[in-house]
């Protein structure tokens, strides 16, 4: 079979080609150039308190069942001190994915919450200039819609609500956890919504979710700083590819782009169609927030990064913090956001190892091939 896609391969090269050139041959360089500046940021010593923050999942499927792995850290850097690694959050479990539900959809929810935890306990804990993020914030809060609140009535949906105002004032009290997967709220749901318990569950970690959002930006919103290593966003350059894709195809200098400012406001699909609607907790103080967003290049001919905070920044707020992410940077990296990456990766051998260790011997269902 693969040697038909190798001989498929031979007879598009250009195929590829001819899209390229036709994706790019309406560029107006001049306006591309117009919103890249080539400037080489300042480097220093690094003086200031950073926290870098990622997570990974990973899982293992058998006939009747899957594991689930799922891991996040912080990595905090103080000047003059060694690295600290803290707020760890992992989960090892079994889990029966209900019909409809994808499994990576699940898994990233979870992760997403762990890794905000980390962010909120770091935060807590240190006293710390900025942490960053690996995505983007904003991007995250406009897919914050869950579907499974279609299944559930009215008065669930406000119950459940009442439960993550619950959560707000002890969201880390017991470290880097899932509350909605605990049995204080499981009880509860299975007692009153044992019918569309599945969907109570996923729903009530939508909310959790957004309730860790909410305390991270309402307390701490100047210090975050999500970056991206893709992107695709267009929203300053309005072409069909990708911004980011663009400043890469053009520019090998360093610099920065113009910036571009916005809100964030949930949807949903419908025939094809995105609707517009209203964040299901703390609707007005969401929409309020505006964010701000450019591409840099922090090394000569090193990959663009998408830079995004949660504030209306200006240009010298933007300037001090490209010299103050520079001062963390090697080859155009954040040293720490890509030591947080590469030590919570839970790779395939990683989950082989443990499930060795668990001694589940249930079948995959691929063992006759």
């Amino acid at each position: 079979m693969l040697d038909l896609l190798y001989d498929k391969a031979l007879q598009n090269k250009m195929v590829f080609s001819e899209f390229m050139e036709n994706a790019t041959e309406s560029l107006d360089f001049n306006k591309i150039e117009s919103f890249y500046t080539e400037y080489q940021i300042p480097y220093r010593t690094q003086d200031k308190s950073f926290a870098a923050v990622d997570g990974s999942f990973n899982k293992k499927k058998f006939i009747g069942f899957f594991v689930k792995a799922i891991c996040s850290q912080a990595i905090v850097s103080i000047p003059n001190e060694p690295l600290d690694k803290c707020c760890q959050g992992y989960d090892l479990s079994p889990l029966l994915i209900p019909k409809g539900s994808n499994i990576d959809t699940v898994l990233s929810s979870d992760m997403g919450i762990y890794e905000l935890k980390s962010t909120i306990l770091a935060l807590e804990k240190f006293d710390l200039d900025y942490v960053f993020i690996d995505g983007s914030i904003r991007g995250d809060l406009i897919n914050s819609f869950s579907g499974h609140a279609n299944k559930l009535s009215s008065n669930d949906i406000e119950i459940l609500k009442s439960y993550s105002r619950e959560m707000l004032d002890h969201i880390v009290s017991d470290g880097v956890t899932i509350l909605s997967d605990t049995y204080k709220y499981k009880s509860r749901i299975d007692k009153d919504m044992f019918d569309v318990k599945e969907d109570a569950y996923s729903f009530l970690k939508t909310l959790e979710y957004l309730v860790c959002l909410f305390k991270l930006l309402s307390e701490n919103r100047k210090k975050v700083v999500s970056i991206s290593k893709t992107s695709n966003s267009n929203d300053i350059l309005e072409y069909d590819l990708p911004d980011i894709a663009l400043f890469e195809y053009y520019f090998k200098e360093e610099g920065y782009s113009k910036e571009h400012r916005s809100k964030a406001v949930p949807f949903y699909k419908r025939d094809d169609r995105a609707i517009k609607t209203n964040f299901y907790i703390e609707d007005a103080f969401f929409k309020r927030l505006t964010f701000t967003h450019l591409f840099v290049k922090f090394e000569y001919n090193k990959n663009f990064l998408k830079i995004e905070v949660p504030y209306d920044a200006t240009d010298l707020m933007i300037h001090d913090l490209l010299e103050d992410i520079k001062s963390t940077c090697i080859e155009g990296y954040p040293y720490i956001l890509k030591k947080a990456h590469n030590e919570v990766v839970i790779t395939n051998r990683d989950m082989a190892s443990l499930i060795k260790i668990l001694d589940i011997h249930d079948k995959t269902g691929r063992d006759m091939l």
